[in-house]
């Protein structure tokens, strides 16, 4: 019967142990899961973070697409201007050349206008 009792207490504390493994795995496994939880919930605030500063960033871009296209076609304005006006200021030039070489020709006419009346005082033209 001693022996008996004492292959039942082996038995018993063989079971206990094992319960004791078993629970000692158990918490750790709990443990592990729990740290692999704080991971995942980590990682769902940096996936949101920067899904949030991808779409301000994809607005940006769409502003500054806006405002690229916007100087364009201040700078295509602009451009169109100042040919115009570059045009314009070409047309005065040549008309100021114009009446400059009219000028000249009627100095001229009137130099020799009074070239002759020196020489002839008493002739009229």
């Amino acid at each position: 019967m001693k022996k008996a009792q004492n292959e039942n207490n082996k038995a018993g504390e063989e079971l206990h142990a094992t319960v004791s493994d078993l629970e000692n795995k158990l918490k750790n496994e709990e443990t592990m899961r729990q740290d692999k939880e704080k991971q995942i919930e980590n990682l769902d605030k940096i996936l949101k973070e920067n899904i949030d500063e991808k779409e301000k960033l994809i607005k940006e871009k769409e502003v500054l697409i806006n405002t690229i296209k916007k100087l364009s076609e201040d700078i295509n304005k602009a451009s169109l201007l100042f040919e115009k006006r570059q045009n314009e200021n070409n047309n005065k030039i040549r008309e100021y050349k114009s009446r400059i070489q009219t000028l000249k020709i009627k100095i001229n006419e009137l130099h020799e206008e009074i070239k002759i009346l020196r020489d002839n005082p008493n002739n009229e033209l």
